[in-house]
């Protein structure tokens, strides 16, 4: 593996529980792929994203973090190369079934998390004050 892709992936860890990022599929060029490459080692619902790192520089395309809070599922889709963070929100019962199937969806153009640098109170804390001036 090339050692500035080894560099990225081991500086990255999950936001929600601060475990490695692995492999989850990879790359054919003459096959249908995922559209994620890699994600959070304990939990591919936790964090995952689409990492071409055969693309030169290599950099993370977007990315999606799922937190469950209280009643609600948040989801965290950020796009890197149009500068797009999306949040959808969906109401869930206690053992986390969509009490409607239809989410919230909120835009914003810019990215609105730094994943490296937070957990998963810091998001939460975040999309709360974010839907506190909406």
């Amino acid at each position: 593996m090339d050692p500035r892709v080894k560099a990225i992936l081991n500086s990255l860890k999950c936001p929600i529980c601060k475990s490695q990022i692995d492999l989850y599929d990879y790359y054919q060029k003459n096959a249908k792929s995922t559209q994620y490459n890699f994600c959070c080692a304990s939990s591919y619902d936790h964090y995952r994203m689409w990492f071409p790192h055969w693309d030169n520089p290599p950099k993370i395309m977007y990315d999606v973090v799922d937190i469950y809070e209280g009643r609600y599922k948040f989801r965290i889709d950020q796009r890197y190369s149009i500068c797009r963070t999306t949040i959808d929100i969906w109401e869930v019962d206690a053992e986390h079934h969509f009490i409607n199937e239809q989410s919230k969806i909120f835009t914003y153009h810019q990215i609105m998390f730094d994943y490296p640098n937070t957990n998963r109170e810091k998001i939460v804390n975040r999309i709360k004050t974010i839907l506190t001036f909406q």
